[in-house]
């Protein structure tokens, strides 16, 4: 038997194509297995005999007695224990980082919550903080929503790790094609929210950078 405790509320999707839900809105699209029922899991699987623990995340293990334990308290034992605990969103200690409007984008959720902000609140205009990929696709994804999309980046460069200046030209040359606006040589130094603060303890929605 394979038992997996799952943070989130699905089973395992294809988070490399994770912009691509802004075209279907579709979560199955991404699924890994098959269709994702309304629990949140598959068919597969039953099929495979695979327990799924959605919405647990695995808190605790004990090495000598080899059980796992889970937030929910269920705890599970284990011959073998694999940890695939994936990667976690940085967020910059930037003040601010805590309002209302700010996002990680990581997730199915997280995009769904961007998706509810913009159409609660009318935005128009939205900062994508980071010029590399996945940056980069995140912008996409903002336009794709219907919102001017600004791209932030610290660094002289685009993907300053992937491509030079050359290739920076040619790829800022493509992006503002598109109607994306990028900011090189850009630091971040505030979330400045609808009521003119930029500390960490205001609640105000972002309104600007």
């Amino acid at each position: 038997l394979i038992s997996t405790f799952c943070e989130e509320p699905r089973a395992a999707y294809n988070r490399v194509r994770l912009t691509s839900y802004f075209e279907t809105r579709d979560p199955s699209a991404l699924s890994m297995t098959s269709e994702f029922n309304e629990n949140g899991s598959t068919s597969w699987y039953d099929e495979n005999g695979v327990e799924i623990l959605l919405n647990d995340k695995a808190v605790a293990i004990d090495t000598e007695k080899k059980i796992v334990t889970g937030k929910s308290g269920k705890s599970i034992p284990y011959d073998v224990a694999v940890m695939a605990t994936g990667s976690f969103p940085f967020v910059p200690p930037i003040p601010g980082k805590q309002r209302p409007g700010v996002f990680v984008y990581r997730t199915i959720e997280d995009l769904e919550a961007m998706l509810a902000y913009a159409k609660e609140n009318n935005v128009q205009s939205a900062a994508v903080i980071g010029g590399g990929l996945l940056g980069l696709e995140a912008a996409k994804a903002v336009k794709d929503m219907g919102v001017k999309s600004h791209i932030i980046e610290f660094a002289p460069i685009l993907m300053c790790r992937q491509i030079d200046q050359g290739g920076h030209d040619a790829l800022v040359g493509k992006i503002e094609e598109m109607g994306l606006q990028v900011h090189c040589n850009a630091r971040t130094s505030a979330m400045v929210g609808s009521d003119g603060t930029d500390d960490n303890e205001s609640m105000a929605p972002v309104s600007a950078l």
